[in-house]
């Protein structure tokens, strides 16, 4: 117990007291920015996926005490269950919800803990899936705004080490289950959703990816923001490792991914315009910092996305 605790209360309780509440700087953001929050592997353990509970007791324990804490100090700040239940069946396993901002429509997938990597390689549970499909239709029958999937996992670009249809199990983006990243890609060109925006985080630097169908005229777009401070190098991700082209095989045709990545530290900033009744701009700001810099930018580096 010297470097680490044994209690797995003690653990995580302590851990986010010292995430929340010892930085000065971050109670003062908290104050004034709404914060929607959305699980991931650290919240419980690193690349944590469901066969880590079923290896036993103490994994078990572990797991859902990790839960238990991420309920009351991150799930409680969102509008919690989904919001959307239409045409379900059951209750949707996992911590997911879904929010409308400005007119604009958001989901919030987790894409942790109902995962698993044996026997078969999921990333979400069967009502998950539904769920999802559900709201892209009813989105869709909408019209041509935005549609922002949210989540901890990276769906695109993937990552120069897990490229191919056989990466290994150790890959903690969509790229660990090929059939699940075919799957929702396919959904999106099949039914001609458009601008279907996913944006996620977790490769401790940031990149942002359009992508293209052969056999559909939709497009969509994939953006990883940057970490808020992630001074580990060896933990990083860098922008040399993120895939600047990938072609991914779909039941019909292919999706293309064209990405751009960059390197550093900081935050994203997103401002969706109107442009015309059926047309909108993204524009995204990627305020970043390298690590051996002390001051920010004057300005950030900036994406336009015409949709």
């Amino acid at each position: 117990g010297l470097m680490d605790t044994e209690s797995p209360v003690e653990k995580f309780v302590s851990r986010y007291r010292s995430a929340f509440g010892s930085s000065a700087g971050f109670r003062k953001l908290a104050q004034v920015l709404p914060l929607y929050m959305v699980i991931d592997d650290h919240e419980i353990n690193n690349n944590w996926s469901q066969e880590q509970k079923l290896a036993d007791k103490k994994s078990r324990v572990l797991a859902d005490t990790a839960v238990e804490t991420f309920k009351i100090f991150q799930y409680s700040h969102g509008p919690g269950a989904p919001a959307n239940l239409n045409n379900q069946a059951g209750p949707v396993q996992g911590f997911n919800y879904s929010y409308t901002h400005n007119g604009l429509p958001f989901l919030v997938l987790d894409t942790r803990t109902q995962r698993q990597r044996v026997p078969e390689r999921e990333m979400l549970h069967p009502s998950q899936w539904c769920w999802l499909k559900n709201w892209l239709l009813e989105q869709h029958a909408l019209g041509s705004r935005p549609k922002f999937i949210v989540c901890g996992s990276v769906v695109a670009p993937g990552l120069k080490e897990h490229d191919g249809e056989h990466p290994s199990r150790d890959a903690d983006t969509w790229q660990m289950s090929p059939a699940d990243r075919r799957r929702l890609l396919t959904f999106i060109a099949s039914k001609e959703i458009e601008n279907v925006v996913f944006l996620s985080s977790d490769y401790h630097c940031s990149a942002a990816a359009t992508i293209t169908f052969t056999k559909s005229k939709v497009k969509a777009w994939a953006i990883v923001a940057p970490p808020l401070h992630a001074p580990l190098r060896f933990a990083n991700s860098e922008a040399s490792e993120v895939l600047r082209t990938e072609s991914i095989p779909l039941t019909v045709g292919t999706a293309e991914v064209k990405a751009t990545a960059w390197d550093g530290e900081g935050w994203l900033e997103c401002d969706v315009q109107r442009v015309n009744p059926s047309a909108y701009c993204l524009t995204l700001g990627f305020h970043l910092r390298q690590l051996e810099e002390h001051e920010w930018p004057d300005t950030p580096t900036t994406v336009t996305i015409d949709m």
